[in-house]
């Protein structure tokens, strides 16, 4: 039959299935996915793979989608399968996110089926997108003024990972792959197939509808450009959205590999990147590397379009430092002197060495950044601050340490002369008028000037932990140490000071340079 072999031809094609997949189908009940998961049955034996139905209820049609979840049970009983329904209030998740219906719908579906991918250890999705379907997303895409990678359309396969509130499970971290079978067979194709076969599927009522925007392209625009324009307009639509989307993925490569010539430092849910050689890039060059970038924190680039790229890159060449922009997906982008720091919103308005933010609702205690607050910290001992990093101190013999090591002590670690201290020591964060006599520097100056020349950023400066022996700022932890407390000849003990990054609400962890062992 020539539908099944069109149906091999996109398998072949991409790739889609490997001997002993198992499969997850996803079926609404429409013609589409009837189609799709009947195909697939009988190429199972073929291609050595497993099936399992998933229908999710949206709870938008009453009794119609109960209706369509008992079509869906019975289908699979027919066909062998085992069915699994789901069903999500997807009305309330719009309002509560500032949603179309639409887009809810999406939302909330694909994340039901990756939850039963992810209990059955499935590594693929099945969904049963058309050539009009193909055809209907171009148009849509065109209309809003989409570039290249948006007019490649809906791709055959697509690699998703199991997203993170799902990481309870043993499974949980993996991707799968979400395969479109259907994509090179037209609707008529599918319901003509599923006449031939006797398959009885539903019909959803919303889809005769035009209060969509997908709805009015199939039902009024695309019959109109076939009969006014061009008979073959959805295979001309679909074979454009093929080329395009070879050749995004040749840029995409090529942006990718820019993204990583002009990264700084990149951590959990931050990205720096030089600003200078950003802007200086051909500007089409620029806005797919900033789209990289934002990728890193959404995959799908979602609600990000061109004028939000375009303002990222005006950001890469103002002048100031710590202006900055919110984007959409809770992402903020930050001009820092000549770096441009993209990090999401949640992770606090600057992040002080070893600090975390504080999360959303969670109870106030007073953290690292206010001034106002002090802790004791005893040698040996440890302080822990709220919100913010573990401070350990530990005495060492001045015998034994070799110069290298305090010479090349990282950040989170200070080596000073224990003699000059008389604990207990005080941490806190900065005040107006502090001053200290940084090491290597001629002379005291003003902690407001070390941290401009530092060119440490002005939201993370009120929280950066000083570390005073009375009122001597002898650490700025993460940072420098007071020259008056350096370890030199004479020194006979070291006070060996280390900064410990927040795990979670914890206590830190620290590492003990010397001894070479995890801290206790």
């Amino acid at each position: 039959m020539e539908f099944l072999e069109k149906v091999r031809e996109a398998i072949r094609k991409h790739s889609m299935l490997c001997s002993g997949d198992l499969v997850v189908a996803a079926v609404s009940g429409g013609p589409d996915s009837v189609a799709l998961v009947h195909s697939l049955s009988t190429l199972a034996p073929e291609y050595g793979i497993s099936l399992y139905v998933a229908h999710f209820n949206h709870l938008l049609r009453g009794e119609e989608a109960a209706e369509d979840a008992r079509f869906v049970e019975d289908l699979g009983r027919t066909l062998g399968i085992p069915v699994t329904v789901g069903k999500g209030d997807v009305a309330g998740y719009a309002a509560q996110n500032g949603l179309s219906v639409e887009e809810a719908g999406r939302v909330l579906r694909y994340r039901f089926l990756l939850r039963v991918a992810e209990g059955l250890g499935a590594g693929v999705i099945a969904v049963g997108h058309n050539a009009d379907d193909q055809a209907e997303t171009v148009l849509m895409r065109i209309l809003r003024g989409a570039g290249t990678a948006g007019l490649a359309g809906i791709p055959p396969v697509r690699i998703e990972r199991i997203p993170r509130e799902e990481e309870g499970h043993s499974t949980a971290g993996r991707h799968v792959r979400i395969i479109r079978p259907l994509l090179y067979i037209s609707r008529r194709e599918i319901e003509t197939y599923c006449s031939e076969l006797g398959l009885l599927a539903r019909i959803d009522r919303t889809n005769l509808e035009e209060d969509y925007l997908r709805n009015r392209i199939r039902l009024s625009l695309i019959p109109l450009l076939e009969r006014e324009y061009n008979p073959g307009i959805r295979g001309r639509l679909a074979r454009m959205a093929d080329i395009l989307r070879e050749e995004d993925a040749y840029l995409t490569g090529v942006s990718r590999e820019w993204l990583e010539r002009i990264m700084v430092s990149e951590a959990a849910q931050r990205i720096e990147v030089s600003a200078d050689t950003l802007a200086g890039l051909d500007r089409g060059l620029a806005r797919r590397v900033v789209r990289e970038a934002l990728r890193r924190f959404s995959p799908g680039l979602r609600d990000i379009e061109v004028g939000h790229v375009d303002e990222v890159l005006e950001l890469a060449k103002r002048p100031q430092s710590g202006v900055g922009i919110d984007l959409p997906g809770g992402v903020r982008a930050v001009k820092e002197y000549r770096s441009l720091v993209l990090e999401k919103a949640s992770n606090g308005a600057g992040k002080a060495p070893g600090t975390t933010p504080r999360r959303e609702n969670e109870e106030k205690a007073p953290g690292i950044g206010d001034g106002r607050k002090e802790w004791t910290l005893d040698v040996p001992g440890e302080v822990s601050i709220p919100h913010g990093p573990t401070i350990k101190a530990e005495e060492l013999p001045r015998e034994g340490l070799q110069e290298a090591s305090i010479e090349t002590a990282g950040k989170d670690e200070a080596f000073l002369d224990r003699d000059l201290v008389t604990p207990p020591l005080t941490v806190r964060s900065r005040r107006p008028g502090d001053r200290f006599w940084p090491l290597g520097l001629g002379a005291p100056k003003k902690l407001k000037d070390f941290f401009i020349d530092a060119r440490v950023p002005r939201r993370a400066r009120d929280i950066i932990p000083l570390v005073l022996n009375g009122e001597d700022i002898i650490w700025v932890a993460g940072y420098r140490i007071d020259e008056r407390y350096k370890v030199t000849e004479r020194t006979g003990r070291v006070l060996h000071l280390t900064l410990c990054p927040e795990i979670g609400n914890g206590p830190g962890v620290c590492y003990n340079r010397c001894a070479g062992m995890a801290g206790p």
